[in-house]
């Protein structure tokens, strides 16, 4: 098992991957080519160490950093005379190094520079022949560490670097008067080649060669256009005559890492840095967003996005880590949870959050806020978006799977019966005056065959069963109690409404729970 790993060049790449890393869980060295900046490391919680790779010898303060199971290497050649023959030499140098530790395994970031410009797509399998010299001097590394018998060798091909401090106005400022305005680019987030390093080490797919660029490439012009009004800069002026261009398929990528982009287009990113999805004032979105009830196999493709994007998330206590795991580096996770009987007074505490979503946007983040279930399902994301309306905020709802339906398609309980029954109610068994004033209604309905799923009901459900049985529901109605749904630990109780006080006096479902009741409220196995 993977639980070491070094870096070489902690820079605009290196340093983001090593803190994802680190809150991954994996122990991380990292090299730096200045004693200054180890301190920058050591901050972080990062093994800081000084290490620059000669044509001839390696300089290197504490030879441990290649006791590791894995080293990723991000030093791209300088633009200098003679790179084609100095970066190779510097591998061939590191490479010594790797055989005498017995390294096992080697990702090595290289760039799409490789490739000339064939006027069409370019895959992996292409035969290479560069141009530049700092093509020419990445395609001899990739060539001698994926030669190598001692260890395997990931070669990742990133297109152009955008994202984090690098300003879209810089594009603008190295552009060209005379450029092909129609010519497609080829750039990656630094949020995307950080997840993509992850799922690759997470997949071990160790042994290949993969492209990595946004899957969609808009022409020069168009992503221009959109910088310009994110920086300010004026816009070239671009030739109308068609010049070489290339395009980078990612699809081999996509295909074996199973990979979702968080930016599918580098003008998406541009977009969300201006007012273009809708944005008011000059904030950025916030979002409400529901997370089903923690499986994050079951968050929507949208939740997915603005989790990946955000700068700052608000979660509450119903979430276990995996979801906010999904996180891109530096994202501020705050946690703001609300507690059943915890002491604190809700409503104070729910003006804090409201205070947090509105000081943070106003910042300028991207900000999430994470909601069990369904934001508008029993949980106070109707009072959180009428505040950020009010507020004049630029807010958005994401709809979430609720506990209930994740619950009963879990264990196969049908919500709706063809020729059964043509609705279903979704109750709270916690209401603030602790009584359930509204029990002969969802008597009536379980009286229809129609099941009732009740939320939050676990310690009220004595009293509640109770109040249905006087209200005429049969005893012999059924109840059945999902625990921890969405969890590993999710396990379903089965009873009967006449049954329920000795049924918990033997059992102790944990919190929290779903109860779906109902006279075909069970598992479909469970009918005759």
């Amino acid at each position: 098992m993977m639980k070491t790993i070094s870096i070489i060049g902690c820079g605009w790449l290196g340093f983001p991957l090593a803190l994802k890393l680190k809150e991954k869980g994996f122990e991380v060295k990292g090299s730096v080519t200045s004693l200054p900046k180890t301190e920058k490391l050591q901050e972080a919680g990062i093994r800081p160490y000084y290490l620059i790779i000669h044509p001839e010898q390696v300089e290197l303060t504490d030879n441990s950093f290649f006791q590791t199971d894995l080293v990723i290497v991000a030093i791209p050649p300088k633009r200098i005379d003679s790179i084609e023959a100095i970066f190779p030499q510097q591998i061939r140098r590191l490479i010594e190094l790797l055989e005498a530790y017995n390294i096992p395994r080697v990702l090595f970031i290289s760039s799409t520079s490789v490739y000339n410009e064939t006027n069409g797509i370019v895959q992996e399998n292409d035969a290479v022949v560069p141009e530049k010299p700092s093509g020419k001097a990445l395609l001899l590394a990739e060539q001698l560490l994926t030669g190598n018998p001692h260890f395997q060798t990931t070669v990742l091909r990133f297109g152009g670097l955008i994202g984090a401090d690098r300003n879209p106005a810089r594009f603008l400022s190295r552009s060209k008067t005379d450029s092909d305005g129609a010519k497609p680019v080829n750039l990656i987030h630094q949020d995307d080649c950080i997840r993509i390093i992850e799922q690759i080490i997470e997949k071990e797919a160790w042994g290949n060669t993969f492209n990595a660029c946004c899957p969609e490439h808009p022409a020069q012009k168009e992503f221009y256009e959109k910088a310009s009004q994110v920086s300010g800069f004026p816009l070239p002026q671009f030739d109308e005559q068609p010049g070489p261009y290339k395009i980078v398929d990612s699809s081999k990528l996509i295909g074996i890492l199973n990979y979702r982009f968080i930016f599918n287009s580098p003008v998406e990113y541009l977009e969300s840095l201006t007012g273009t999805e809708n944005k008011m004032n000059n904030s950025h979105l916030i979002s409400i967003t529901g997370v089903g009830p923690g499986d994050p196999d079951l968050l929507t493709v949208k939740a997915l996005r603005r989790i990946e994007q955000a700068d700052v998330i608000l979660y509450d206590a119903l979430h276990g880590t995996a979801i906010l795991n999904l996180t891109r580096p530096g994202t501020k996770k705050i946690y703001v949870g609300k507690l059943y009987n915890d002491g604190q007074r809700q409503t104070e505490r729910q003006e804090l959050i409201n205070q947090q979503l509105k000081q943070f946007a106003l910042e300028g983040n991207r900000v999430v806020r994470l909601k069990a279930g369904d934001p508008f399902i029993f949980g106070r994301g109707a009072e959180e978006l009428e505040f950020c309306l009010n507020e004049n905020l630029n807010v958005e709802v994401i709809p979430g799977i609720t506990s209930g339906f994740a619950a009963a398609a879990d264990f196969h309980i049908p919500v709706t019966l063809r020729k059964q029954n043509s609705m279903a109610l979704l109750y709270t068994g916690h209401l603030t005056d602790g009584t359930f004033t509204d029990a002969p209604i969802v008597a009536d309905v379980l009286k229809t065959n129609a099941p009732v799923m009740v939320y939050m009901g676990l310690n009220n459900l004595v009293h509640l069963s109770e109040e249905l049985l006087a209200h005429g529901v049969p005893p012999e109605t059924s109840v059945q109690i999902a625990s921890c749904v969405g969890s590993p630990a999710q396990k379903l109780f089965s009873c009967q409404l006449g049954n329920i006080n000795n049924f918990l006096k033997q059992n102790e479902p944990a919190m929290p729970s779903v109860i779906i009741m109902g006279t075909h409220a069970k598992p479909l196995n469970s009918f005759v």
